[in-house]
């Protein structure tokens, strides 16, 4: 951590993680995944996420995430918070998630995470029944939406803590 004082803030942050995929390099050799953790805030907490996402460094998701100052924190193996503007504000998740096995592994070969922030509405409402392919579906229609619109950001964010 870093030598300033961390304002941890209670949010109602929705977070996915994810692994993206590429079939090959420029030259034609495999790849290894990257891993992603998606953030959505509730509509009042958003507009200081993003205020505090754009000090940190993140821009449009549009090409390659820029390095930013950001850290994502792994605490006893569960992701636990967001970290911004150069450690100062701590966004803590609601309850800490258990990242999968693979999801870790690619974090900790790049020693990073590539995050997006999400608007509020990106994740859908979910009926009794959906199944998960449904959602999955439901969800990434929305997501490429809010892409489209220009309402995400990104950036490369550290991954740091106990992993």
């Amino acid at each position: 951590m870093g030598i300033h004082p961390s304002a941890a803030r209670h949010a109602q942050l929705r977070l996915a993680l994810a692994l993206r995929e590429f079939a090959q390099d420029d030259v034609g050799e495999p790849m290894p995944p990257v891993a992603e953790a998606l953030v959505e805030a509730g509509a009042g907490d958003y507009p200081l996420l993003v205020d505090h996402a754009h000090e940190s460094g993140f821009s449009l998701c549009l090409g390659e995430p820029p390095m930013t100052t950001a850290q994502l924190l792994v605490r006893r193996g569960l992701v636990a918070a967001l970290t911004l503007v150069g450690d100062r504000q701590r966004w803590l998740l609601p309850t800490p998630m258990d990242p999968m096995g693979a999801w870790l592994a690619a974090a900790e070969l790049h020693g990073m995470v590539v995050v997006e922030i999400l608007p509020p509405g990106t994740w859908p409402v979910y009926g009794r029944g959906c199944s998960e392919r449904e959602r999955v579906r439901r969800f990434n229609a929305r997501l490429r939406l809010a892409t489209e619109n220009a309402a995400v950001l990104h950036g490369a964010a550290t991954l740091v803590g106990d992993t």
